[in-house]
């Protein structure tokens, strides 16, 4: 359940940003580009956590300090991204395996 609830943000993410980076045209100058990125970023990260239903579930005071962390350190990485490192930023950082996101919050699997 929860690959496949970072999967699908991970989707909804590279969906939201692919749009925007083939919008701009040619490559704008770097300091353009980095702030390009960085609008997009905030954007993205502004948008999972207004509207991922586990949100609230999964960032708590244990969690939000690494989930910062994260942010920042990715953040900086999407100035300096091309546009295709730029989408795969979700899949390999807030999303992917090792994200403060992807916790369990019991002990024992559920079962069916």
């Amino acid at each position: 359940m929860r690959v496949s609830i970072s999967i699908g943000i991970a989707s909804a993410l590279a969906l939201a940003v692919a749009p925007l980076a083939k919008a701009q045209g040619p490559s704008p100058a770097p300091q353009s580009q980095a702030k390009r990125n960085l609008a997009d970023f905030d954007f993205v990260t502004s948008k999972i956590a207004s509207n991922y239903a586990g949100w609230d579930t999964k960032v708590t005071k244990e969690t939000k300090p690494k989930l910062d962390e994260l942010t920042a350190r990715l953040r900086a990485k999407a100035a300096t991204a091309s546009d295709e490192q730029l989408l795969a930023m979700p899949r390999s950082g807030w999303s992917g395996s090792t994200s403060p996101l992807n916790h369990s919050t019991s002990a024992a699997p559920v079962p069916i």
